[in-house]
């Protein structure tokens, strides 16, 4: 039970909680996370994760979202509906390897200033409804493996054109 912690100061959550493989539920409260900017690795290999509520999250300052999620192999469904990412430059391996991930919610993802996607939604293997229709390629450099979900059965990419890509983002 985090919530009363005062994170107002802090401004790297990268790695925080790397690893914490026996770790199931994290209560954060009414988290101030205004001034971080790295979340990068921030629950990588918490294999065991079950639920976390986001929803307090403020994100507008963050510009690394690197792995966050990367190998919450428990984990059923994460809503990140709450993330403001208008400053995020790279998004690599985000959710990958949550394998058991059924629904994810990035509605509200404005992947603008993007440059790196990779591997973001890599090994989610359950994953069978993907609405990414805010999504933008304007500034993507790299989305190499973006996508390894066997069960994926829709895909919405309605905004990201291709043409909007660097060429060498997909080879």
């Amino acid at each position: 039970d985090l919530s009363n912690f005062d994170f107002s100061k802090v401004n790297k959550m990268s790695s925080m909680f790397r690893s914490c493989t026996n770790l199931i539920k994290i209560n954060f409260g009414k988290i101030n996370t205004s001034s971080v900017v790295d979340m990068s690795y921030l629950f990588y290999n918490c294999i065991s994760l079950e639920s976390i509520d986001l929803s307090y999250f403020d994100t507008s300052s963050v510009t690394s979202l690197d792995s966050t999620f990367c190998h919450c192999e428990n984990i059923l469904s994460i809503d990140a509906s709450s993330f403001n990412t208008s400053k995020v430059k790279t998004m690599r391996d985000l959710f990958s390897y949550c394998y058991n991930l059924m629904s994810v919610n990035v509605s509200s993802f404005d992947t603008s200033n993007v440059e790196n996607m990779q591997g973001m939604f890599f090994y989610c293997y359950k994953l069978k409804n993907l609405d990414l229709h805010n999504f933008s390629g304007s500034s993507v450099k790299n989305i190499f493996y973006m996508f390894g979900c066997s069960s994926l059965k829709y895909l919405n990419l309605k905004k990201f054109k291709m043409d909007d890509c660097r060429n060498d983002a997909v080879r």
